[in-house]
Formats: C-alpha cells, sequence, structure tokens
C-alpha cells in the first residue's frame, strides 16, 4: 500500500506534535529541565537507586530549568489560573501554580503535600520518587 504525500505529511506533523523533545536515555538519569522549550537538558544521575538523585557540580536546580516544566506536568493541570469550578477538581480558588511567585509564595504547603513519605499531591500520583526528590531539592533551595 502507497502513502500518499498528504497522508505521510500529516503523520509526521503527529508524530512531531507528539515528541515533548526529550532526549532518549539508556541510563538511569532523569530529566532536570522538563519543559521542552529548554534547548538543553540535563540530567541527575540515578544509577544508585538507593541515595538521592545527585546533580552534577555545575548544576543549580532553577525554576527555568526545573520548576516550571514540574509545576506544569504536575500541578497545573489543577492549580492554573485559568481553570474555574469543576475543572480545578478540588484545587482552591487563588492557590495557582502558573508563576514562580505563584510557588514560593506557598513553598513550605508544597513540600509538605508534595514531598516525603506519603505526598498527597498530585492526589492521583504520578512523579516519581527520584522526581519528587529533585523537587523537594529544588523547593529546598528556595525555588529560584
Amino acid at each position: 500500500m502507497r502513502c500518499s504525500a498528504n497522508l505521510c505529511a500529516t503523520a509526521l506533523v503527529a508524530m512531531l506534535a507528539c515528541d515533548r523533545g526529550e532526549p532518549e536515555r539508556a541510563d538511569d538519569s532523569v530529566v532536570v529541565a522538563t519543559s521542552s522549550n529548554d534547548a538543553a537538558f540535563q540530567t541527575a544521575d540515578t544509577s544508585g537507586h538507593d541515595e538521592s538523585p545527585s546533580l552534577p557540580a555545575d548544576v543549580t536546580l532553577t525554576w527555568e530549568n526545573f520548576g516550571d516544566g514540574y509545576v506544569r506536568d504536575w500541578c497545573r493541570g489543577c492549580h492554573s489560573m485559568y481553570l474555574e469550578g469543576a475543572a480545578r477538581y478540588g484545587a482552591p480558588p487563588g492557590v495557582d501554580f502558573n508563576t514562580h511567585e505563584g510557588v514560593q509564595e506557598r513553598l513550605e504547603r508544597v513540600i509538605a503535600r508534595a514531598t516525603g513519605d506519603q505526598p498527597t499531591m498530585p492526589p492521583a500520583g504520578g512523579p516519581t520518587a527520584d522526581e519528587r526528590e529533585l523537587l523537594l531539592q529544588w523547593l529546598d533551595a528556595g525555588a529560584p
């Protein structure tokens, strides 16, 4: 069966739209920069799995290379200024993480709810233990 040029182009566009731009990794690393807009992805080594993920010495977790992508992927599905009513799935109005300042205003609460041994956010789960550890490292540093 022969693929028409339009069908092939449509399939290619669909594949590219689904690609988040994250590099393929054959090792045990996690992407630190979760935003698909970041030009370069930094990774944290998690090959030990017994200890916290360790970042290269020259990498500092920031809003730009970690926080924005993390809260976009795991928090803004409910905690967004663009959602109202039932679309917030119980997130209190005004508790929004669209901005860096929105997260910094609630650092202690985010630490309490999204990290630790029994995190309650997001309520359906999702982030791996390593991702949550990186979140804690970022928050403990003041979420720069």
